[in-house]
């Protein structure tokens, strides 16, 4: 039996005013998802239009109350050559290819099947799913982003069997879904408070590749990062006189896999929800 094999990454709603003290925004913010899922299921169907065709949310199936299997389809032109009396005449078809998503809203989690006839990066279908909620969010002042949950141990991997480390760069995003669980977390409400930045980049950086990378001062930002808080990139070289290599988290990013044929009934939603708890960093819920 075939398996389908999905990637997992975190969503983020990040405020662009200013950090207020009152309790009532975390709801707001989680309604507006929310809303946009019970929306759908009125309708079955998003669609929005772009320069380049349509991009398709179809509501396959639902479960838990926070757990929803789409169909996500990008429109394509299709060139279909048809005989004539007297020539071959080129029509120009629209194809609709889709994958699977999966959307945890209690987790604010996204699965994304890994179906290169569809799209052929990644990035691609991340940025076009993106695009599906980002005007609603926008409307109501926040950013949304989608960032990869991946493995902590490759970061640190590549950090002990460096032979030089030239650059450890961080991108986080501002505080959203850790609460208590990561010191790091903290120190990015201070820094949004302060700044109202949606974002905090951190670098290090030695052109001679005698970087000094500290587990016990990094170990909770790489958590973070890793967790779906935002990305790493480091650049480092392996061996002695190779060249240098830059490792990003987005090449190690978390994937799931359950059979196909049984997709779209509830045993294999259970399957999948066992599957996102044991996979997910924060493993509580």
């Amino acid at each position: 039996m075939k398996n389908i094999e999905f990637y997992m990454y975190r969503y983020f709603l990040i405020k662009t005013e200013q950090i207020t003290m009152f309790p009532e925004e975390e709801d707001d913010k989680v309604k507006i998802i929310y809303n946009f899922f019970s929306e759908l299921e009125d309708t079955k169907k998003y669609e929005k239009t772009t320069k380049k065709g349509k991009n398709i949310l179809f509501l396959t199936k639902k479960t838990n109350n926070h757990l929803y299997l789409c169909k996500f389809a990008s429109e394509k032109i299709r060139k279909k050559h048809e005989p004539t009396e007297n020539d071959i005449k080129i029509l120009l078809e629209p194809d609709y290819p889709f994958v699977y998503v999966v959307f945890d809203l209690k987790r604010q989690l996204i699965l994304v099947q890994h179906k290169s006839s569809v799209f052929q990066d990644r990035d691609t279908a991340i940025n076009k799913i993106k695009g599906i909620f980002t005007p609603r969010t926008k409307i109501h002042g926040y950013n949304f982003t989608i960032e990869p949950v991946s493995f902590e141990k490759f970061f640190w991997d590549y950090i002990e069997k460096a032979q030089k480390i030239y650059e450890v760069a961080l991108s986080l995003k501002a505080p959203n879904l850790f609460g208590g669980v990561y010191s790091t977390n903290d120190l990015l409400r201070d820094i949004k408070r302060i700044f109202n930045s949606t974002e905090t980049e951190i670098k290090y950086k030695n052109e001679d590749g005698k970087l000094k990378i500290s587990k016990k001062e990094l170990e909770d930002p790489i958590k973070y990062a890793s967790a779906g808080g935002g990305h790493w990139k480091i650049k480092i070289q392996q061996e002695k006189k190779s060249k240098r290599i830059v490792i990003k988290s987005i090449d190690n990013v978390k994937k799931i896999e359950i059979p196909e044929e049984a997709l779209e009934n509830e045993k294999a939603l259970f399957q999948l929800m066992q599957k996102i708890k044991e996979n997910d960093p924060l493993k509580g819920g």
